[in-house]
């Protein structure tokens, strides 16, 4: 392997590293943060984005072409859907670090839309410099 490979493969391992780590340290978080009896509950910030948003379609794409989250198209309670884009996002960054088959765009791509759905709906838990991936 040449220089060039050596050096790619070491960054998107460390971002696959980043991006593990960024949800694993949010998963144990959600209960207490985003859940039902949560200090801010999701479901009320999914329901104030939704009053906020409202036009004369009221569909899940055109809330998430105003406010970015997979939560919209979810069917479950929004903290349960918080906990699975958590796990789904552990899942494929550690794949990410293993595999270097999937090392491609479009798996960094979903790593992204992932913590941005849950960047959207974290509230003031997710502002600080240090959150925004």
């Amino acid at each position: 392997m040449n220089t060039t490979t050596n050096t790619r493969n070491l960054f998107l391992i460390l971002i696959g590293l980043v991006y593990m780590l960024a949800f694993a340290s949010l998963y144990p978080q959600i209960p207490g943060l985003y859940g039902r009896n949560g200090i801010t509950p999701v479901h009320n910030t999914l329901q104030q984005m939704s009053q906020h948003n409202k036009d004369s379609s009221q569909t899940a794409e055109s809330y998430f072409l105003k406010q970015p989250t997979l939560l919209w198209f979810m069917q479950m309670e929004p903290h349960i859907a918080m906990e699975l884009l958590c796990v789904a996002g552990i899942l494929i960054s550690f794949l990410c670090m293993i595999w270097q088959r999937i090392r491609t765009m479009p798996t960094y791509f979903i790593l992204w839309l992932l913590y941005l759905s849950l960047y959207k709906v974290g509230d003031t838990f997710l502002w600080f410099q240090w959150d925004i991936l």
